[in-house]
């Protein structure tokens, strides 16, 4: 990149008057600040200045991660056998190992924080992930969570979850897995700036004659703007106003309250807005006479200093370059978090006491969910009830949902210790299964439980001595699109 140095006095008065910083306290482009106090720059002065330290043994794992992942393990030992025996196609597999392992990731973010709280409240890593500033939860939950599934060249989910975070260490196999990515976000931010900085100079090329060269061009033209209708918010009104000069005279009346070739402050544009004046007719680059230059009075108020722009003003570059600035900062928002697989989960209700399950079954039609289980689907709004001892539930689940109990099942009440009664999962479209975990129960028999759907248990017991399909009664999840 070249460096210019400016070498003659006239390049040097220049450079003084445009370049220094306290000649560009304001955006060209905007008028607003260029450089505001933010979180950031504090927490970058308590760091400074000795407030702050940082070790490897302020990254603390979540205790629960060692038997968590043990029991996910065993539940795809348990998926590989259904794929063996043909009760799942592959695809069917994989959706689901993904599922199960996006959720056991999410369950470690969401734990981080409390885990932070109880184990040292005042932990450096604690305060700067949730001061507020630049960053977020999901970089501090590779280094003391779990990386996760991460992407393949092609974009694609790796069936190879990267159980290790960053504090622990990477092997050999899990090294190459989790760097293409983030290699290919480096690569990308050199290449998209190059064509956004490309943009700019095509941009400059075109505009760069465009210079203010008189003080008034003469016009009759302008561009009404009126409050009246109400399709224009008060504070597009005032943008639109402030800093333009006025094409005509502004009456309230008989009586002028505003002059042609006025400019409009923010005092004016009160008394506009008062008043309810009529439709202002304001000066604009667009009704300058001229075509291969521009009028201080057409063009308005410098944002650079709140004043009519000056003689000379290279307009024109400013205005490419204002284009282009954005674009070049934009392109520096890559994949940070270096190819992690992200997505959502699912909403889900629960039933709120023990009873039987009936609804209308003309309404439904036997399916099979994205991963393979049993179910029944609906295109209306389906009324389930709950029949209890002494009280009738009655709940509406939404169209296109999976319901994975049976007509007439008995289902028990949500309680927090056994954490059973699950009822229902409705699951949007575009987002993935929400797997419950629970400190309380093993996870794998919660996921596990998946596979029964409210049927009859399938296999031994694991985990916590839980037997599958005891811990979750029935399932309803939205399709995938």
């Amino acid at each position: 990149m070249a460096v210019h140095v400016p070498l003659s006095l006239e390049a040097q008065v220049e450079a003084r008057l445009l370049m220094f910083s306290h000649m560009n306290l304001l955006s060209p482009a905007i008028g607003d600040p260029i450089s505001v106090p933010t979180q950031d720059m504090l927490i970058g002065l308590y760091v400074l200045t000795s407030g702050n330290h940082r070790g490897v043994d302020d990254l603390l794992t979540i205790p629960s991660k060692g038997w968590l992942v043990q029991d996910v393990e065993q539940q795809s030992l348990i998926l590989e056998k259904h794929h063996h025996y043909g009760n799942v196609h592959a695809v069917e597999k994989l959706r689901q190992s993904i599922d199960i392992w996006y959720a056991t990731s999410e369950y470690f973010r969401q734990e981080m924080n409390p885990n932070f709280r109880m184990t040292d409240p005042f932990n450096p890593v604690h305060i700067m992930s949730f001061s507020g500033a630049r960053g977020n939860a999901s970089q501090v939950h590779q280094l003391v969570g779990m990386r996760g599934l991460m992407s393949d060249p092609q974009g694609q989910m790796i069936d190879l979850p990267i159980q290790s975070n960053l504090r622990e260490g990477f092997s050999l196999t899990k090294y190459i897995i989790s760097c293409y990515r983030a290699r290919k976000g480096v690569v990308d931010t050199a290449v998209r700036t190059s064509d956004a900085g490309y943009l700019t100079r095509r941009l400059v090329e075109v505009v760069q004659h465009i210079v203010v060269r008189r003080t008034d061009c003469g016009t009759a033209r302008g561009i009404s703007v009126s409050p009246r209708n109400g399709m224009m918010p008060e504070r597009i009104f005032s943008q639109t106003l402030i800093g333009r000069v006025l094409a005509d005279d502004i009456y309230m009346g008989s009586r002028c309250i505003a002059t042609r070739n006025q400019d409009i402050g923010i005092g004016l544009v009160n008394r506009f807005i008062t008043f309810r004046a009529q439709p202002i007719s304001i000066r604009t680059p667009f009704t300058c006479r001229s075509t291969s230059w521009i009028c201080r009075l057409c063009y308005g108020r410098s944002p650079t200093h709140g004043d009519l722009v000056e003689l000379g003003e290279a307009v024109g570059i400013i205005a490419g370059q204002s284009i282009g600035e954005p674009g070049t900062q934009l392109t520096l928002r890559t994949f940070h978090i270096g190819g992690v697989f992200t997505g959502g989960t699912a909403e889900h209700m629960r039933a709120p006491s023990n009873g039987k399950i009936k609804f209308n079954e003309d309404l439904v039609h036997p399916t099979r969910t994205r991963h393979g289980h049993p179910a029944f689907i609906f295109s209306i709004d389906l009324y389930v009830t709950i029949e209890s001892e002494d009280i009738l539930h009655n709940v509406n689940i939404p169209p296109k949902t999976f319901l994975l109990v049976q007509n007439d099942q008995y289902v028990e009440s949500e309680q927090m210790e056994k954490f059973t009664g699950v009822l229902m999962s409705i699951m949007h479209p575009n987002l993935h299964t929400e797997l419950i975990m629970n400190p309380l129960i093993s996870a794998a028999s919660v996921i596990a439980a998946g596979l029964v759907v409210g049927l009859a248990s399938i296999g031994p017991g694991i985990g916590q001595g839980t037997a599958v399909g005891q811990d979750v009664e029935g399932i309803a999840r939205q399709p995938e699109a």
